[in-house]
């Protein structure tokens, strides 16, 4: 983001740069960090930070896999997309896909509620069987107040030698009648190199 309404944003060339080597106490800190310096520019009056494109991504970690039910599926069409466009964009999936769906069931959930309270979070991936590469991603949390679904669309990066998130798309509503629809596409993809020395000494 370059902008927001109008102003040019400062810090935007240093800011991922300041929050993945800034020392911190521990990686949950840091991820913390780096979930709220997302939230910073969200349009409307739904709060979140969960809608940064490879958030869903840590669901498949093994570490939390168990917080999970996951089976097949055969719908395949992406909960942002009517039946009439879900072919279309960078959301078009031209190889052999399994549609993977999963339930959160354990108590403590990774994501809360702005109370603390535990929102299951549940939806599918599709993914490469041959590779087990996810080509898409789709995220849902509700309750009583709010509902959000963000689907996400991965591609391969010659540059990097790996997929890389290239669209998402967000759908909020909540109880006040408030509804949020948003797009983002992503490109121009960098890495960060980082240079360590080390010193060694021998106390005599």
């Amino acid at each position: 983001m370059f902008e927001a309404d109008g102003e040019p944003i400062r810090d935007r060339g240093d800011r991922l740069t300041r929050l993945f080597l800034t020392d911190s106490r521990s990686g949950q800190e840091q991820l913390s960090r780096l979930l709220n310096e997302s939230s910073r520019f969200n349009i409307g009056d739904v709060h979140r930070n969960i809608n940064t494109p490879l958030f869903a991504l840590q669901f498949l970690e093994p570490a939390n896999q168990g917080r999970f039910k996951f089976k097949r599926s055969g719908n395949r069409t992406p909960a942002t997309f009517s039946r009439q466009d879900a072919p279309s964009g960078a959301f078009r999936v031209a190889t052999e896909v399994w549609i993977v769906e999963y339930q959160e069931h354990q108590a403590g959930t990774m994501i809360k509620t702005s109370g603390l309270k535990d929102l299951p979070a549940r939806g599918r991936f599709w993914i490469e069987p041959e590779t087990g590469r996810v080509l898409m991603s789709e995220l849902v949390a509700a309750d009583r107040s709010v509902k959000g679904t963000i689907d996400v669309s991965y591609q391969s990066e010659p540059l990097l030698g790996l997929l890389v998130p290239i669209a998402m798309r967000e759908e909020y509503q909540n109880n006040r009648g408030a509804q949020i629809v948003a797009a983002a596409t992503y490109g121009r993809f960098r890495q960060f190199q980082v240079n360590v020395d080390e010193t060694f000494l021998i106390k005599k």
